[in-house]
């Protein structure tokens, strides 16, 4: 057998390949140069940065999450809170409007209505029974404008009426007469009548102070002849009313008053009533059989 050969000096041994018979792997480290020339392999390891952020991202979403829930909480109890303040003021609105318009706190007192302006032709009682249907209503609820149509309906003395509230529960009422001017003669008396030819009422005799309408000499008195000799009646002053006797109209319209001592008035037609009458006051003033007011810009006397 021959001897192994003893490596010159400056030469490597060759390796022994791996997978020969019987061979293993050297355990040998290699050289210090071969070492140094390869890379370092090392394992990555999560860092303190990476984690912090991790964990802020998880704080963020947290946070946020219980925000956005605390703020759908704080919603739903301002929508609670508003519907119980909604309910609330409803409950109270139902309350004073029942208290207003339903309850008696401001119901009609009949005792409680104050009448003004009578001329003792319409009583105080009158007045009260017109609105006894009405008592116990609250005032807010009543029709001034109705109540006074029903008072001059139901009155017939009444010729215009003024109804404002009397706080919490009565009414003030102002009564504008019908005047009495003249009178008619019917079946059973004679009927007093105002300057629109209203009857007021119905008398045994003919009442003081007032003219009597008659109709001319072989005429039958209508309706018009009526209306023409109470506008005339009524559109003079009291005193110049007072004098005054009878009146008469034509067919045509054309008025005649006759005054006390025998003196006669020529009215003429339903123009200019006013005027006449102011014309007619001065007049007076000068003893005369006949005064013509019937051209009020020309009178005349006779």
């Amino acid at each position: 057998m021959r001897k192994p050969s003893v490596p010159r000096p400056g030469t490597e041994e060759p390796a022994p390949q791996a997978g020969a018979r019987g061979g293993r792997l050297p355990t040998s480290r290699l050289p210090e140069e071969h070492t140094q020339s390869l890379p370092v392999v090392r394992q990555q390891t999560p860092s303190s940065l990476d984690l912090r952020a991790d964990r802020h991202d998880r704080v963020v979403s947290t946070g946020l999450a219980q925000r956005l829930q605390e703020r759908r909480d704080s919603l739903r109890r301002l929508r609670r809170r508003r519907l119980l303040v909604a309910a609330a003021v409803l409950v109270v609105l139902a309350g004073l409007g029942w208290g207003v318009l339903g309850s008696p706190l401001l119901g009609l007192r009949l005792e409680q209505v104050e009448v003004t302006g009578s001329d003792g032709s319409v009583s105080v009682e009158q007045v009260r029974e017109v609105y006894a249907g009405l008592e116990g209503r609250s005032l807010l609820r009543l029709d001034t404008g109705e109540l006074a149509a029903a008072t001059s309906q139901e009155l017939v003395r009444v010729r215009d009426v003024q109804v404002s509230r009397r706080w919490p529960n009565g009414l003030r009422v102002h009564l504008s007469m019908r005047e009495p001017v003249a009178a008619r003669q019917v079946e059973g008396g004679f009927e007093v009548l105002d300057a629109q030819a209203v009857v007021l009422e119905t008398a045994a005799s003919l009442p003081a102070g007032l003219a009597w309408v008659q109709a001319p000499e072989g005429e039958e008195l209508s309706a018009e002849m009526v209306s023409a000799v109470v506008a005339a009646v009524g559109a003079l002053d009291p005193q110049t009313r007072s004098q005054v006797v009878s009146g008469t109209a034509s067919v045509a319209g054309q008025v005649r008053l006759s005054l006390q001592g025998g003196a006669n008035v020529v009215w003429g037609d339903s123009s200019q009533p006013e005027l006449k009458a102011q014309v007619l006051r001065v007049l007076l003033g000068t003893p005369a059989q006949v005064y013509d007011v019937s051209s009020p810009r020309f009178p005349s006397t006779s």
